[in-house]
C-alpha cells in the first residue's frame, strides 16, 4: 500500500492511496488468478480532541474486474 498524497487542513484529513497485489486465492467466489491488480482509493477523515471522530471512504470497484468478478 501507498500514501499518494495526504493534505490536513482545519479538522480534516484526506488521503489519496493505492495497492497493488497478486491474486493467489479465491475471492468473492473467483477462482485465483495469478493476476496483478491495483486498487485505489480515498479517505477522508475529521478529527476532534485528538480522535477521528467521522470517516469517509472511496475506493475503486473496478479493480473486481481484472478477476472476472464483475465480468
Amino acid at each position: 500500500m501507498t500514501v499518494e498524497d495526504q493534505v490536513a487542513e482545519a479538522d480534516g484529513v484526506a488521503t489519496r492511496w493505492s495497492a497493488s497485489g497478486t491474486q493467489l486465492g479465491s475471492f468473492a467466489g473467483a477462482a485465483p488468478s495469478g493476476r496483478c491488480i491495483t486498487v485505489t482509493g480515498m479517505h477522508f477523515h475529521r478529527v476532534a480532541r485528538g480522535r477521528l471522530v467521522e470517516h469517509w471512504e472511496l475506493n475503486q470497484l473496478g479493480a473486481l474486474r481484472p478477476i472476472s468478478v464483475l465480468g
